[in-house]
């Protein structure tokens, strides 16, 4: 039996340009709040791994078993399996880049045409997260001033400081408070916090040993699908997405693709965030899922089970198509009537 590559993640981006969870897959798990014991189980292993000395220490490197997935023409990893495992590690290379400096480092290596290697495609405001959190140039310098503030006020040995990380990302001006319904988003800002809570009493640049290839302290099992001649045709029937998308989620997937599918070409617009000018569908994705979910979210209806705005937002399309009907309609009687009978 084939049993693969043993890899770091940082050598990983030696073989593929980006690393992306396919929208077959489900939200992140590892991070969600009822996940405590497999998450802390998991980062005390990988803590142990990093602050072994491997020079006196001949005990194997940490091996997190196989992760595989099919390799497209643009050297894009789709992951099939091993998603909770790499996005966990990826925001541990994150927080500790931040956490001892390395973030310049981390972005160089991290980021490709200005988009983040590590991403998600279960939802737009997932990718549009991980984006984000590698393209802000401010948080390293603001988690330090913060750390530093808080350590002079706390006499207590254990509590590094008040304001956590992942408290830190969510009042960042590029942080979309609709982002916060995305599983998962809150699910990586809850490990973040945990991995702050694990790793930030230690003083040794655990950055430079998580990524050091030569003496490598976590690894895996890297198995490309094609290596077996399988399809992701056989993994979709094997795994099941773990959470079904809302209706509007449906919707908004499907007029997505609509947009995508025009065959007329559509109106360019300035988009900061993309670093400038975009056509029309990619305006929508962005603004789908940042802007206006953020303006939307305002008018949600707090309490209710869903916390969703997904009925205001739908109302107002819904609006939208009314009053395009009645324009397109005004001067047709049967269309009136039509109308009347809805």
């Amino acid at each position: 039996m084939n049993m693969g590559e043993r890899v770091t993640f940082n050598e990983l981006l030696d073989i593929v340009n980006f690393i992306e969870i396919p929208i077959i897959q489900r939200d992140y798990a590892q991070g969600r709040k009822d996940q405590s014991e497999v998450r802390n189980a998991f980062l005390d292993s990988l803590f142990s791994a990093l602050i072994r000395d491997k020079t006196y220490d001949d005990q194997p490197s940490l091996n997190l078993d196989f992760v595989y997935g099919d390799i497209d023409n643009t050297d894009t990893l789709s992951v099939l399996d091993g998603q909770q495992r790499l996005t966990t590690l990826f925001l541990l290379h994150w927080f500790l880049a931040v956490k001892y400096n390395h973030l310049t480092e981390f972005k160089a290596r991290f980021t490709l045409k200005g988009n983040s290697r590590f991403t998600y495609k279960t939802r737009p405001s997932s990718s549009e997260f991980f984006n984000a959190l590698l393209s802000n140039g401010t948080i390293q310098q603001r988690y330090h001033a913060l750390t530093k503030f808080n350590i002079y006020q706390t006499t207590e040995s254990s509590k590094i400081n008040d304001y956590t990380i992942d408290q830190l990302i969510a009042n960042s001006t590029w942080f979309f408070s609709a982002w916060k319904q995305d599983p998962t988003v809150q699910a990586c800002l809850n490990m973040l916090k945990a991995i702050e809570e694990r790793f930030a009493l230690c003083n040794e640049d655990l950055y430079l040993r998580i990524v050091d290839s030569d003496n490598p302290c976590i690894t895996f099992q890297f198995l490309p699908l094609s290596k077996f001649g399988l399809s992701d045709e056989l993994y979709i029937k094997m795994n099941a997405r773990g959470k079904p998308l809302t209706p509007f989620e449906n919707f908004k997937a499907n007029l997505q693709q609509t947009i995508k599918s025009f065959s007329e070409e559509l109106p360019n617009y300035d988009l900061a965030a993309r670093g400038g000018v975009v056509n029309g569908y990619e305006y929508f994705i962005h603004k789908i899922d940042t802007d206006w979910a953020d303006l939307f979210w305002t008018y949600r209806t707090v309490g209710d089970k869903h916390d969703s705005y997904d009925d205001e937002l739908m109302n107002f399309i819904r609006l939208i198509i009314l009053y395009q009907y009645i324009i397109d309609t005004k001067n047709n009687d049967r269309g009136c009537i039509e109308l009347r009978k809805h």
